[in-house]
């Protein structure tokens, strides 16, 4: 059997990387293509399994396909304008920057308000649109690579974001009458990024929300789609990456005598965090918790250096680069800091996911400036209609909400586990998400899907 995975771009691999080595582990022979060449953790899988193989993501040569590309983008944008959709100014205005140029122009000619009011009135422009995509045949380069190839199956991540490349990859297999089978990468990508421009065979995600959101918010059928858990956080559940904390400490800079609780930057999407932070490490001065707890700040990958000369007193910031965790040293890094921490803080973010995964208690600071970040957004309100998030209005009564966690009053223990089994480990726990995964793929190569 060989498996076909098409990525946007090598740092995607992070989330099928435990489905590839269980698959090649089971014998079956997986390529992996991607834009970009292999990244660390992709050429540590080739040299781990003979048969894993890379390749760059042959790309389209179809004259339509800039222009394709662009309708898609224009759909996407048009299908969340939809009032049933609830899609937030803040999303629709990041997704602009995605619209083809003549469009760009009519908006700034028109205004966005006024430009999305006269879209709102032409209802038939999605399925306009969606009509274009069907009438264009499949590239035909695209079309000879995978028919070369000659895979059992095609699998795609994350195919609805902007400008998703591996889009043609699938359209090509299915038009060849390949399987063609799109995982969902994130907790947010069915609710904040675009749509799909064709109905896949099979849509594999995380837990019933995410079903529910593949056929309510993108009119998938339900039988098409797959819950396998998510198999980005099966190391999470694991002591693989353990070390002792005398020696994490030592290794990011802390006092190990004391407990610490970790700030978790969010994506640049949150803006710059650093007056947050400076703000809580202040009131923590104030209420003199930093004679009982120390405060370390991860920065996210991507926003690394604007912590560069972010140093509070009492505040260590570590790793000062970021640090994308695809590799077994970022792991190991990234799951002691979450492992050893009394508590996590942010604003935000899926690391709160993996935090409550090693059962610490997370609190968001909900603040009005963040509020488009937060409440506006329908996946963080899975965090609070689970009830294991503490949130705090501002740093003051994060602050508080520390001291409280420091004198053993956390309630929300019960609320972390029944997230844990619902949203990310929906199957149970004998088996991991990677392996659900490889069983389906593998009923779907022998078409026993």
């Amino acid at each position: 059997m060989r498996i076909l995975f098409v990525l946007s771009n090598v740092t995607f691999f992070r989330y099928v990387d435990g489905i590839v080595r269980q698959l090649a582990a089971e014998g079956v022979n997986v390529v992996v293509w991607a834009k970009d060449q292999p990244n660390l953790a992709m050429q540590r899988c080739q040299q781990e399994f003979s048969n894993v193989s890379y390749g760059e993501l042959p790309k389209a040569t179809y004259k339509l396909n800039r222009w394709l590309r662009s309708w898609r983008e224009l759909r996407s944008y048009v299908h969340w304008l939809s009032p049933a959709y609830r899609c937030p100014q803040y999303l629709r205005t990041r997704w602009v920057s995605a619209l083809p140029r003549q469009v760009r122009r009519i908006i700034r000619l028109l205004g966005l308000p006024r430009f999305e009011y006269i879209i709102s009135k032409m209802p038939w422009l999605e399925s306009l649109l969606h009509r274009v995509e069907r009438i264009v045949p499949c590239d035909k380069e695209i079309a000879r690579a995978i028919r070369a190839l000659a895979p059992d199956l095609v699998v795609g991540t994350p195919v609805i974001f902007p400008d998703s490349l591996e889009l043609e990859h699938l359209k090509a297999a299915k038009q060849m009458e390949i399987p063609a089978i799109v995982l969902i990468a994130s907790w947010d990508n069915l609710s904040t990024k675009g749509t799909f421009h064709l109905e896949p065979d099979w849509v594999l995600v995380w837990n019933e929300i995410q079903r529910r959101e593949a056929a309510t918010l993108h009119g998938i059928m339900p039988a098409k789609v797959i819950v396998t858990g998510a198999p980005v956080f099966d190391d999470w559940f694991s002591s693989h990456y353990r070390m002792s904390r005398e020696e994490f400490c030592q290794k990011a800079g802390l006092c190990p005598k004391l407990p610490y609780v970790v700030y978790l930057d969010s994506s640049p999407a949150s803006g710059d965090e650093k007056p947050m932070v400076s703000a809580l490490a202040q009131h923590f001065q104030e209420m003199g918790l930093f004679e009982r707890v120390q405060l370390l700040v991860r920065p996210h990958p991507k926003k690394a250096k604007k912590w560069d000369t972010m140093q509070p007193q009492h505040t260590v910031v570590w790793p000062q680069d970021g640090k994308f965790v695809d590799v077994f040293e970022t792991k190991q890094d990234y799951f002691n800091t979450l492992y050893h921490s009394f508590a996590a803080i942010g604003v935000n973010t899926s690391a709160f996911i993996e935090a409550t995964i090693l059962d610490r208690p997370c609190i968001s600071i909900t603040s009005e400036k963040h509020r488009y970040f937060q409440e506006q957004i329908i996946h963080f309100n899975y965090l609070l209609e689970a009830g294991f998030l503490y949130t705090a209005p501002n740093e003051s009564a994060c602050a508080s909400l520390v001291g409280d966690l420091l004198m053993g009053t956390d309630n929300k223990q019960a609320a972390r586990k029944s997230f844990v089994s619902s949203f990310v480990r929906p199957i149970g726990t004998k088996k991991t998400s990677a392996q659900i995964t490889t069983d389906f793929l593998k009923r779907v190569g022998n078409g026993r899907g």
